[in-house]
């Protein structure tokens, strides 16, 4: 099929890239959808399976996930995809791959990725791993305009999510059709990075196929997946013309671990976190919700952070308008003047569902929060009864807490207080959701 390109293995590839790092240069790497979290997962197929004229469950695993592509294209709306993706990556709690990159990150062996997947499970296995923004890597969105913002960073990891993120509802839907042409500051950036030393993995020709036309021929390009791409591709193009070596046979999930325990040691699974939910669809606010007379979603906060539980609250109306009868948004202002306010929180956190905790050092400073509210909270949540959900305000003592074994809904080196006032509306909105 080449007549350049070269095949090498997992040492090999070990080699070059130990060898780039020595002599000070560091390798971009490029994860494809094969690499994200719905390569694979069974939740996705079950949406889809119904609509394929194939005998879909005898299916490799890769025509599979490429008929899923066709399939949401040609028979579903953008709203209905959206609660499709949603479902489907909800229910990933770890991977041991995304782990075991991390590790290799944190190593300096990369100083850029850019991934084409929307979920944000590498991004929270980073702060799992005790990587901190911006210390250890920046992530920048590809659907924003990021002027100013787009280049690589000398002192960490830069990872350029193409498609946005589906958590902060800032994204495009995969089987859309675009052209890099349309945003040039994004067509330059991914340039200059991917003409640079590359590694290509968890490349897939159909869902993929838009980013093509940003690979460039240049030495030091390196492809790795379970088969070579296909011959007329641009991809396998430039594998050839750039003299380049390529590794099949292996996914991501496998190459990862090979490469680890090359380069660094057999890696030992770690204990399992919590993580938070990506947004909640229709069809569960509806089937889940319906057989309870109530859920409340309880709010716990400290007095002097009021401000902040009246933005979320303004988040969250449109929302709870839509669901008045199946949802309950509750604070301790909902207790009237008269009312035995102790019982009444009580009887609010028995028949909670979410809780919303808005974490600060006065959260932390307040003994009727530490004596009263959180026990209960967390009996249920380690019950998986009730899902906790933390916003980081401020910087506190959350990470020697029992609440940092549930993954916040904003990195916790980058509180509220420190953001911008657009920043935070994204983060109350992905909390909404």
């Amino acid at each position: 099929m080449f007549k350049a390109a070269s095949p090498i293995g997992v040492k090999d590839v070990a080699r070059l890239l130990s060898d780039r790092k020595s002599q000070g240069k560091r390798t971009s790497l490029f994860l494809g959808s094969r690499a994200g979290g719905l390569f694979g997962n069974q939740t996705f197929y079950d949406y889809i399976k119904g609509y394929s004229l194939r005998n879909f469950e005898n299916l490799p695993e890769i025509e599979k996930f490429q008929e899923g592509y066709r399939i949401l294209k040609e028979h579903f709306q953008e709203e209905e995809m959206r609660e499709i993706l949603t479902e489907s990556l909800k229910r990933i709690d770890y991977r041991e791959e995304d782990e075991l990159l991390a590790g290799l990150v944190k190593v300096g062996l990369f100083d850029a990725i850019i991934s084409t997947n929307i979920d944000s499970l590498l991004e929270d296995t980073f702060v799992l791993k005790g990587m901190r923004k911006p210390r250890d890597y920046v992530v920048l969105n590809g659907i924003d305009n990021n002027r100013g913002r787009l280049h690589l960073n000398a002192d960490c990891c830069t990872v350029l999510k193409i498609l946005g993120d589906l958590g902060s509802l800032n994204y495009r839907i995969p089987v859309d059709d675009f052209s890099l042409d349309t945003n040039r500051l994004l067509k330059k950036f991914l340039k200059g990075v991917l003409t640079r030393d590359i590694l290509v993995l968890g490349y897939d020709p159909l869902w993929d196929k838009n980013l093509e036309s940003a690979f460039f021929t240049r030495e030091g390009f390196c492809y790795v997946g379970e088969v070579l791409p296909p011959q007329n591709s641009k991809i396998a193009q430039t594998l050839d013309k750039s003299n380049g070596k390529y590794l099949v046979g292996l996914s991501y999930k496998r190459f990862t671990r090979e490469l680890y325990s090359t380069m660094i040691g057999k890696p030992l699974r770690q204990k399992v976190r919590k993580t938070a939910p990506l947004p909640m669809t229709a069809s569960l606010t509806t089937a889940e919700l319906l057989n309870k007379k109530r859920q409340k979603i309880f709010v716990s906060y400290s007095h002097k952070d009021a401000h902040y539980l009246e933005r979320f609250k303004t988040h969250m109306a449109p929302y709870l308008r839509n669901e008045q009868d199946l949802l309950e948004l509750w604070d301790d202002s909902k207790i009237q003047g008269g009312q035995k306010w102790d019982e009444k929180i009580k009887a609010a956190l028995a028949t909670t569902k979410v809780a919303v905790l808005l974490i600060s050092a006065n959260f932390f400073a307040s003994d009727y929060i530490a004596e009263q509210e959180l026990p209960p909270l967390l009996k249920a949540a380690e019950a998986e009864e009730i899902t906790i959900l933390p916003v980081i305000l401020g910087h506190s003592s959350f990470r020697n807490s029992p609440l940092y074994a549930y993954l916040a809904m904003n990195d916790i080196s980058l509180p509220l207080s420190e953001m911008e006032e657009h920043e935070q509306d994204s983060v109350w909105n992905k909390t909404k959701e």
